[in-house]
């Protein structure tokens, strides 16, 4: 495995959220839930976010492709792998 914790996709939703884009207007909000429909528990997560980009896209189905900004500190994540782990 590549990380020790069972749990640690639940940094990453945190760190993707953190990166996101908002509305100016917005204040950025994650909502992580435990849910159950029909008797069926399922894991629950939204953000407010204005969505992916054509890029966006195309970096999440490919290994070390970001479509973060490389500056420093701008991102919480950079490696590109993340969201794939």
């Amino acid at each position: 495995d590549l990380y020790e914790s069972q749990a640690h996709f639940v940094q990453e939703l945190l760190q993707n959220a953190d990166d996101n884009s908002y509305d100016d207007l917005a204040t950025p909000s994650l909502e992580l839930a435990l849910r159950s429909r029909s008797a069926t528990p399922y894991f629950f997560a939204a953000n407010n976010e204005i969505g992916l980009a054509e890029v966006d896209v195309r970096a999440l189905c490919d290994i070390s492709r970001s479509s973060k900004s490389q500056a420093a500190g701008a991102t919480t994540g950079y490696k590109g792998v993340g969201w794939k782990s």
